[in-house]
């Protein structure tokens, strides 16, 4: 990479964006709103960083999907050629295990630990219930070991912390079931990340070759990271905690998997002196489509501060349709799908629970319409639709109990995460963005969602 070159790319970057790539050194917060360019600040950062003298091999970026990881190295050869090369980029897991082979290495070990096959998890679990004569479901206790694991809590703390019988019998199970896989070299998928972070507590030595090795950390997605992973993270760290994180407090949706949104709104707080820059700038949508999405998500009561501008200004309008029953919605959708002028690929049809697509799905090949393959109307739920975006989105079933899910009636807190899954959902629409919901469903009354004050007004 020359200077011309590189001088160019900076000058593409918005006052923001510039100044979260060029923040050296300590601890960093980048807000970055939906569609503000997250992925490319990064790698103009991990440029910067080496434009100003940084070896690659210092330099660690990681990710949670092999999709999100296999994007940033494409782009990364694309912007930096050859000078990128040393720069790990990598998901956690398989960082994770990184991290266990060469522990496994230097420990003497021929071979690193193995992984569970299918199914095997269940069948060890089952034993052991068995032999404890215990009542415990085997559905709940592989769940609370892997929810356990994902916190970066393992059996002893477990057991310290058990409270109730229920608590104190599944530290038990969790206890052997982890005896039963160090006494056949085994570990689970859970494991890739929980591992490290004990072996790194444990092995000063291992810890500080780490530290010293990778000296600027890059952490992408920082609202979807578990408490195993944020320890790892806190591992890795050095002394100068040149540590930056990027993430979107309004986009946190992964509570079931060990997310909390407080960890990107405690950063400034656990990292003392952290610089915090938030991208606002949007390039993604029009401005009606981050007009709704801005008044839905600034209702959320704990969150940062910040309200998306459009960079491609006035589109066209939401449109929001009110239906007497479900099967109008239904015909509704796949009528105007068949008459959008353009590619089927080019539209997404968001739902906000599993089953629901199949009902899509046929409404859609009623009206002969493809909903299969690359060619095809992309039918999602929300959560698949994070880090994607579509030309035309549709909204579907905006109603209570469906978006809040009922199973989030009563409780603030996740009350909260559904208002941000709408978010996300409104946020993935370029150009086009519809939003239905019916009065009647599965022969139930139904009322709007609560989330679409913003539409009615």
């Amino acid at each position: 990479m020359n200077v011309y070159e590189y001088e160019r790319m900076m000058a593409g970057l918005n006052h923001a964006q510039r100044t979260a790539v060029e923040s050296n050194s300590g601890p960093l917060l980048v807000l970055a709103g939906a569609g503000t360019g997250k992925t490319r600040v990064i790698m103009m950062r991990i440029a910067h960083l080496i434009e100003q003298g940084v070896p690659p091999g210092a330099i660690l970026a990681l990710t949670f999907t092999r999709r999100a990881a296999q994007e940033m190295l494409g782009r990364m050869g694309t912007m930096l050629g050859d000078c990128s090369h040393g720069v790990t980029i990598c998901t956690f897991h398989s960082f994770g295990l990184r991290l266990i082979k060469e522990w496994s290495q230097r420990s003497g070990f021929t071979r690193p630990p193995r992984l569970l096959r299918e199914g095997e998890q269940q069948l060890i679990v089952h034993g052991i219930l068995r032999r404890l004569d215990s009542p415990l479901s085997l559905d709940r206790c592989c769940t609370k070991i892997a929810w356990f694991k994902n916190a970066g809590v393992g059996p002893d703390e477990m057991r310290r912390i058990a409270v109730t019988r229920f608590d104190r019998l599944l530290a038990e199970v969790y206890a052997r079931y982890q005896a039963t896989l160090a006494g056949s070299h085994a570990m689970d998928m859970d494991d890739m990340v929980l591992r490290p972070v004990e072996i790194l507590r444990s092995n000063e030595t291992l810890r500080y070759d780490c530290q010293d090795r990778w000296r600027f950390i890059l952490v992408d997605e920082y609202q979807d990271t578990n408490g195993g992973q944020h320890h790892l993270v806190r591992c890795l760290e050095g002394r100068e905690q040149n540590v930056c994180v990027v993430g979107d407090d309004d986009q946190s949706i992964y509570g079931f998997r060990g997310a909390d949104v407080k960890r990107v709104l405690g950063f400034p707080r656990e990292f003392a002196g952290a610089q915090v820059v938030t991208l606002e700038t949007n390039y993604r949508s029009y401005s009606p489509i981050i007009r709704l999405g801005n008044e839905v998500i600034a209702k959320a009561k704990r969150r940062f501060g910040k309200r998306l501008m459009a960079a491609r200004g006035i589109g066209p309008d939401v449109v929001c349709r009110e239906f007497e029953e479900a099967t109008q919605e239904l015909r509704y959708l796949a009528q105007c799908v068949h008459r959008l002028p353009c590619p089927r690929n080019h539209i997404a049809i968001l739902v906000r629970v599993n089953e629901y697509r199949a009902l899509v799905r046929h409404a859609l090949r009623q009206s002969c319409v493809s909903c299969s393959g690359r060619d095809g109307v992309a039918v999602l739920t929300l959560h698949q639709s994070k880090g994607l975006e579509f030309p035309v989105v549709f909204l579907p079933c905006m109603e209570e109990g469906l978006l809040p899910h009922f199973n989030s009636l009563g409780d603030a807190k996740a009350i909260e995460e559904e208002r941000r899954l709408l978010y996300v959902g409104i946020t993935r629409a370029q150009d086009r963005l519809w939003v239905t919901f019916s009065r009647e469903r599965d022969g139930y009354a139904r009322k709007p969602s609560r989330f679409l004050e913003a539409v009615h007004r």
